[in-house]
């Protein structure tokens, strides 16, 4: 007969291979939480209690996966502004002088 010490380090191994390691202490944290909030019932079987630890896993790596993920750049105001006319200054001094500076690009 296999004890239940063993049948639970059983379960931590296989969602570590699955998930890995690292998240161990995280995703137990999170199956108690999960139980004492009433998001999952108490296990009665393995079979429970190894979906549960599963779920937590899946959600403590999801999480973690999250934010290592680098940050979407957003264009800045360089990116979206029209780039100036060229010109010398005194080109631009004329053209404002005549009525006819039109300051980007066209």
């Amino acid at each position: 007969m296999v004890s239940n010490k063993q049948i639970v380090r059983d379960i931590y191994d296989a969602c570590d291979e699955e998930f890995g390691g690292q998240h161990r202490a995280e995703a137990i944290r999170h199956a108690n939480a999960m139980i004492e909030g009433y998001e999952a019932d108490k296990p009665k079987t393995e079979i429970d209690a190894y979906k549960i630890m599963r779920q937590a896993y899946r959600e403590v790596a999801a999480k973690e996966a999250a934010r290592n993920e680098p940050a979407s750049r957003k264009p800045g105001a360089a990116e979206r502004s029209k780039p100036f006319k060229p010109g010398t200054p005194e080109q631009v001094r004329a053209d404002m002088k005549a009525g006819t500076y039109k300051p980007f690009a066209s």
